[in-house]
């Protein structure tokens, strides 16, 4: 696998996507209510709950299995009979559960929550399974075509009237498309189950699904919690805001996913300087993007969510802020949690997860408590610099993880030299309407980009690197 190649597929995959998702809930923005976005955020909440326990990990231990060149077919025919039988059981709970859940989510959404994590769940394995293949570059235009799917139906409904069920079957009909799209470009064939195999999965899962919980609870706890607290409306606009600081961690994520089967692919080989010098570079690569991001919008944060949303939203700039910087040490940590699943040791990222995820569910409760959407922003961000750091302590055990300090002090002045132009913009001109928030943004962009390139380690190591592989072969 081409690791260079892969990961600019990933990125621009991502791209696509976030700017599917961003444009469609922007357009959402206008046609439907906070409330009611609140409700499909509610909706994909639950999806993603009972999918975690429909998964159980065993999706994550298939990419490994697969990676580390086992039986395949045996692999992929026992890892579906697993999956089948515990899904099941979760079907039948949502079911018996349907009016509390509808009660919680405000709307009648409980039978196609339980639709929600079948789709789901095909459409995971079938990313797992290509990524065990080591074509994670073949997923990105899987992922692309489910967020271009959700745009392209929700959007469409909800401006003629279907309100939150349009959003709904725009989510669910981009499941269906990377289902299908996704079983077509296997190369894995059925084999003969195992008693073995199955030992083997579940091994692995166990510890996988402690992580991928982690993964889900900083995904999500937050807007979970705040469903028993705040309104709709509030959960609509903190939704929103993470929304955008989800552009800040795009390349971050796609670096760390696409690694993770050649950094497990060099673990069983014993090659550690490779592994090494592919978590400094991906640090590095992540950060460029994540560290002006935190400081774009701590000027802009209010008129972002106002001229981008709506009014409405703006309530949530203090989030916005405290979210994005959060952001900053996702750009460490995916990649650590990364690292220390592909020197085969999800015990670790499952112990630190462990930790994370009881300190998260006590803070939301009681932050949210008192001070709603800004608490869970807090929590969230607390949790996540913990787990960061334990995911850093337990991979140096076994690599020599080395921070990008110096990169850091460059980004760390563009920045500054970026912020300087934005309050003088803001000074001299005011950010007063869409066009001049649009304005802003690319003046921070210049200000920004053509400081860090001056700098000769930045340009050669990060840019130009990133250049090149535009021009490279094909994978």
């Amino acid at each position: 696998m081409n690791l260079a190649r892969a990961s600019l597929k990933i990125v621009v995959a991502n791209g696509i996507s976030a700017i599917a998702v961003f444009v469609g809930l922007a357009v959402l923005a206008r046609h439907l209510s906070p409330a009611q976005m609140g409700a499909f955020f509610l909706f994909q909440t639950l999806v993603g709950v009972f999918s975690l326990l429909a998964d159980v990990g065993i999706r994550g231990a298939v990419e490994k299995r697969l990676s580390e060149g086992r039986d395949s077919g045996t692999v992929l025919t026992t890892a579906l009979l697993l999956k089948t039988a515990v899904t099941g059981i979760v079907l039948i709970g949502i079911y018996a559960f349907r009016d509390t859940l509808n009660a919680y989510m405000g709307a009648e959404l409980a039978l196609w929550v339980a639709l929600g994590v079948v789709l789901n769940e095909a459409s995971e394995l079938v990313i797992h399974v290509l990524r065990g293949e080591l074509r994670v570059g073949d997923t990105a235009p899987i992922e692309a075509a489910r967020h271009l799917v959700w745009f392209g139906v929700a959007v469409p409904l909800a401006i003629v009237g279907f309100g939150t069920l349009g959003v709904v079957f725009g989510f669910l009909g981009g499941f269906v498309v990377a289902v299908s799209w996704g079983v077509v470009s296997w190369t894995t064939t059925f084999g003969r189950p195992s008693i073995a195999q199955a030992r083997s999965l579940l091994q692995y899962s166990r510890y996988n699904f402690v992580s991928a919980a982690g993964g889900y609870i900083y995904n999500w706890m937050d807007v979970a919690v705040l469903g028993l607290f705040v309104s709709n409306s509030l959960i609509g606009a903190y939704e929103y805001a993470w929304q955008i600081t989800l552009v800040a961690s795009l390349v971050a994520r796609s670096v760390a996913t696409t690694a993770f089967p050649q950094l497990s692919k060099w673990n069983e080989s014993d090659q550690r300087s490779s592994v090494e010098s592919t978590l400094t570079s991906a640090m590095s690569v992540g950060l460029f993007v994540s560290v002006p991001a935190f400081f774009g919008v701590v000027v802009l944060a209010d008129p972002m969510l106002r001229y981008l949303f709506g009014a409405d939203y703006a309530v949530a700039a203090l989030v916005l802020v405290i979210l994005m910087g959060e952001k900053v040490l996702l750009s460490v940590k995916e990649i650590l949690d990364r690292a220390l699943l592909a020197v085969d040791k999800p015990d670790l990222v499952a112990r630190a997860v462990i930790i994370t995820v009881v300190l998260n569910l006590v803070l939301n409760v009681a932050l949210v408590a008192q001070y709603g959407i800004v608490g869970a922003a807090i929590a969230t961000a607390v949790a996540f610099g913990v787990e960061t750091f334990l995911a850093g302590r337990y991979v140096s055990r076994f690599v020599t993880v080395r921070v990008p300090y110096r990169h850091l002090f460059w980004y760390s002045l563009g920045s500054l030299v970026m912020v300087l132009g934005l309050v003088g913009y803001q000074w001299l001109v005011g950010v007063n309407g869409l066009v001049d928030l649009l304005l802003a943004i690319l003046i921070g962009f210049v200000l920004y980009a053509g400081t860090t390139i001056a700098f000769p380690e930045v340009r050669e190591q990060v840019v130009l690197t990133g250049l090149r592989t535009l021009s490279s072969g094909n994978e």
